[in-house]
């Protein structure tokens, strides 16, 4: 399957630069291109209500711009939030920790995935949702989403294991409906 990144502007890709260590800075000074930074991706949060075919691509929001860099072990991930405020271009956390060296380690067995010849290249994004505490790696594409859960995930989900959209909401549904229920007895409802 191929893979294709999201074209971050000019200042997204500066920020990033600023964080890498001073080798790679470097190098990116000569104009001979930025070692590790051609992963730069983005970040989706989706209200869980939504997580189902017809609303979601509509309420996924893009809420920060993400580089992971090091190796698994010694991953470290830097995001540059968004979702406040749309120009922000600096870098707002520094990460190290079970989702720090995602979705890179994930590459090559994405990459490697028979999908036909001529098979439409996936953007690769996070899809960030918090209250049932899902973080997936997003293939999206003309074609199709693919959702890979990271772990820690919801118990109803396997970690590493390819879902399409109407998958993911027929799964985490029942956990959904539980939240929904908690809102509404508490009042948030």
């Amino acid at each position: 399957m191929p893979i294709r990144f999201p074209q971050a502007s000019p200042q997204i890709t500066a920020a990033f630069t600023r964080n890498l260590p001073e080798g790679r800075r470097a190098v990116a000074r000569r104009g001979e291109g930025v070692p590790g930074l051609e992963g730069v991706h983005q970040v989706y949060y989706a209200p869980p209500t939504t997580l189902k075919p017809g609303s979601f691509l509509q309420s996924a929001k893009p809420v920060a711009w993400r580089h992971n860099q090091g190796t698994p072990e010694a991953a470290m991930e830097a995001e540059i939030d968004v979702m406040l405020n749309p120009q922000n271009t600096s870098i707002t956390s520094l990460t190290q920790g079970p989702f720090a060296h995602e979705p890179m380690a994930l590459l090559p067995q994405l990459t490697g995935t028979d999908e036909g010849e001529g098979a439409p290249a996936s953007e690769l994004r996070m899809l960030r949702v918090p209250e049932v505490k899902l973080m997936a790696v997003w293939l999206h594409s003309e074609m199709s989403d693919v959702f890979i859960p990271l772990a820690p995930c919801p118990r109803s989900l396997t970690p590493g294991k390819r879902y399409s959209l109407a998958e993911l909401s027929q799964t985490l549904a029942p956990t959904i409906a539980k939240l929904a229920e908690l809102k509404e007895g508490a009042g948030e409802g």
